[in-house]
């Protein structure tokens, strides 16, 4: 059996790399590689993959960030929405459906079997696009 790669090894340079722990599978048994390449898979800044150009190989290993594109709603949270306009501010609480980052849209389910689709905020509020200001109607 070949040497395997160091996942502690790995999971440093990943961490370098992203500046957070990655969600690296324990049970992998890579090739030893002398130069694995970390790089960003997409946009999200969710997933890295790592490349290794002999012995061939190539993974995409999930990393938790703080950074934009990582869920600040997750589904099952209590959550409160809002709207607010020229003279009137409402807001309701309820339950995320699905994980959400900043800018991202989020279902929420109110009271009963209500749903709406909210965008969440950087500090993690949930506002309803169409009804928090002027600029904002359709």
């Amino acid at each position: 059996m070949p040497p395997l790669h160091d996942l502690a090894a790995l999971a440093v340079q990943i961490a370098t790399f992203t500046g957070s722990a990655p969600q690296l599978d324990a049970r992998l048994q890579l090739a030893a590689c002398p130069a694995p390449v970390v790089a960003w898979a997409g946009t999200a800044h969710a997933v890295v993959s790592v490349d290794c150009p002999a012995p061939a190989w190539r993974i995409f290993v999930g990393v938790r960030t703080g950074s934009a594109g990582m869920p600040l709603v997750h589904q099952g949270d209590s959550v409160v929405v809002s709207a607010s306009g020229a003279g009137y501010q409402v807001s309701i609480e309820g339950v995320a459906e699905n994980d959400a980052a900043a800018g991202a849209r989020v279902r929420v389910r109110l009271a009963g079997s209500t749903r709406l689709i909210g965008m969440v905020q950087a500090d993690g509020s949930i506002i309803v696009p169409g009804y928090n200001s002027a600029d904002e109607r359709r």
